[in-house]
């Protein structure tokens, strides 16, 4: 499915793979390639695991390496258009691994309430009231 995604705009001239470095890295992470990223997800059922060399194969192919700017702008653009990511920024490292989740599906919804409760235990301040009965609730549709 992602070569897929990644065929339909190779001819694009807005997504060639030219080394001009005067192209913005926010127009191309900004692009329709974050969105067929956000596409499959949803398409997989919510949630999708890949390997970092594809999601920069898919972005921005011409990039030589993903810096800590990069990685950060593409997880915000994924955010944007409701994909969550594990770990919470994308890694530097194309070996990595990350799982994508749907913010609107039931994992999604579970992955932002532990992301909250770590926050909060970190804080040293207790869960909202109700939370536990959240996590029931999720538990009960997964």
């Amino acid at each position: 499915m992602l070569a897929s995604v990644s065929d339909r705009y190779q001819g694009s001239s807005e997504f060639s793979n030219s080394t001009d470095n005067r192209v913005s890295d926010s127009i191309l992470c900004g692009s329709m390639r974050c969105d067929g990223i956000a596409n499959v997800v949803k398409l997989d059922g919510g949630i999708k695991r890949l390997p970092m060399s594809v999601i920069k194969q898919q972005v921005a192919p011409y990039w030589e390496r993903l810096s800590d700017a990069r990685a950060e702008e593409v997880t915000e653009q994924l955010k944007r258009r409701g994909i969550l990511t594990w770990p919470p920024i994308l890694p530097t490292d194309e070996r990595n691994w990350v799982v994508l989740v749907e913010e609107e599906s039931a994992i999604g919804e579970a992955l932002l309430l532990a992301r909250r409760a770590i926050a909060c235990s970190k804080m040293g301040v207790p869960l909202a009231p109700g939370a536990h009965e959240e996590f029931r609730k999720l538990a009960g549709q997964a």
